[in-house]
């Protein structure tokens, strides 16, 4: 029910016609008045599609994990998961995310007229995008495969601790714990964004919690099958 502007849309588009150079370039002052026009019908959209999805994605974990609580109830409900090949192929599905929800959040942006007719067209940021996710992925699987090679015997609970090893545990869980928390504080920036970035985000941070119980499991598990 909120209007998209503080002004009435006639006013909003003459400041949106505005936004064009006759030269063909963007005015940056016309930019930013008609940019501070914007209500919060958008802003507020963009979160409740989020949180709609990063819920879905909560409770999609549950329903995926529910098969092995069910065969074996000893194991924790909040753990790692169950081989290494899971964390990468985790990993890869966070990526794919990342790029999905970016990519849908230039096509929205579009499509609200956030970008002036003279903008290049968002098929170059997307293919920036696509390029660079190629290129990166593979560097990320690897190193993501050398830190798995750490890793003892799983799965085990997210908050394991190895009283052995209190100098490992505490280098490990500073350093994790630390990325977990810059990656919630870019997930709290993003929230009104249109780039619904929070799935990709939710999955990132089960991800470094889980990779720094994994880090401090023992190399034996005391669990029998």
């Amino acid at each position: 029910m909120l209007p998209a502007y503080i002004v009435p849309f006639g006013e909003a588009m003459q400041a949106y016609d505005a936004l064009c150079l006759t030269s063909g370039k963007r005015d940056p002052a016309a930019m930013a008045h008609y940019s501070s026009l914007f209500g919060w019908r958008y802003a507020l959209a963009n979160a409740g599609v989020s949180l709609f999805l990063g819920a879905c994605s909560y409770h999609a974990g549950l329903i995926l994990s529910a098969p092995l609580r069910s065969s074996r109830p000893a194991y924790p409900r909040l753990r790692t998961p169950v081989s290494r090949g899971q964390f990468l192929l985790l990993g890869v599905l966070a990526i794919f995310l990342f790029w999905v929800g970016s990519i849908w959040g230039l096509q929205t942006d579009l499509r609200r007229l956030y970008f002036p007719a003279c903008a290049d067209s968002i098929g170059i940021p997307i293919s920036g995008l696509t390029f660079g996710l190629i290129v990166i992925s593979p560097i990320l699987i690897l190193v993501g495969l050398l830190v798995t090679r750490g890793f003892g015997a799983l799965p085990v609970k997210l908050t394991e601790w190895d009283r052995l090893r209190l100098r490992r545990s505490w280098i490990v869980s500073v350093v994790f714990l630390t990325l977990a928390l810059l990656n919630l504080a870019v997930l709290g920036a993003s929230i009104f964004s249109s780039d619904i970035i929070l799935p990709a985000g939710i999955l990132t941070t089960y991800l470094l919690l889980a990779t720094r119980a994994a880090l401090l499991a023992p190399k034996t598990s005391p669990r029998t099958a």
